[in-house]
């Protein structure tokens, strides 16, 4: 399959993969998981929400093959870090992008309807 094409508002461009692979998928279980804590005799259960972040980032390493600028020059680096940086409307692209990927969490403009 071909990499998805993202351009971002500042005008970033994205290579990301179109899935995730069973391994990659049971990786972002295993956060899921993680932070999940169940009390069976009070029949209660805790989640840690950071799971989300911890999800999103590692699903960022699975999915982003590469980055340009706005030239169409290749940046170096690691692309979670390279995100990070930018403005927020350009990660939230990418973030909503990923999610809807990898299933992680509805992106901004669904909680928006």
């Amino acid at each position: 399959m071909e990499p998805i094409q993202l351009k971002t508002p500042s005008g970033y461009t994205v290579f990301l993969r179109p899935f995730l692979t069973f391994g990659q998928r049971r990786e972002l279980e295993k956060v899921w998981a993680s932070k999940l804590k169940v009390d069976a005799d009070a029949k209660r259960t805790e989640f840690d929400a950071s799971a989300i972040y911890e999800a999103e980032d590692l699903a960022v390493s699975f999915l982003v093959e590469k980055i340009l600028d706005k030239d169409g020059n290749e940046l170096a680096g690691k692309p979670l870090e390279t995100i990070l940086s930018w403005p927020d409307e350009d990660g939230r692209c990418v973030y909503d992008k990923i999610n809807e990927i990898a299933s992680i969490k509805p992106s901004s403009q669904e909680k928006k309807k």
